[in-house]
């Protein structure tokens, strides 16, 4: 298996669980601002899928992975296997979950 694929291996799982809890968000909550930052941030973490090697997983999870859906999962991602990429990409993401849980948080506050 390629070093790359190996290291840029991220537990996007977890990612695709909140953008879950973010598409009920975007159903329930009425204010504006925050139907749209919870939308940014559902639509942010589906671009991983886009950018980085999703297709690892199968490889790492499944025993006889499809080569078929392989090779359509390589084939709509960018596949970039640099830690130039990840970093700045998970550092925004991770501003944008703090900006989002705060402004969440302040939202329910009733002063």
């Amino acid at each position: 298996m390629n070093h790359h694929l190996q290291r840029n291996g991220v537990s996007y799982q977890y990612l695709a669980i909140l953008i879950g809890l973010l598409v009920v968000a975007i159903s329930r909550d009425k204010r504006r601002l925050l139907k749209t930052l919870h939308t940014l941030l559902a639509l942010y973490i589906a671009t991983w899928f886009f950018i980085f090697p999703v297709e690892w997983w199968f490889r790492a999870h499944i025993e006889n992975p499809n080569i078929a859906l392989l090779k359509a999962v390589k084939s709509i991602s960018l596949n970039v296997y640099t830690d130039e990429y990840y970093a700045p990409y998970s550092l925004l993401l991770t501003v944008i979950e703090y900006i989002t849980l705060v402004l969440t948080i302040i939202s329910r506050i009733k002063f």
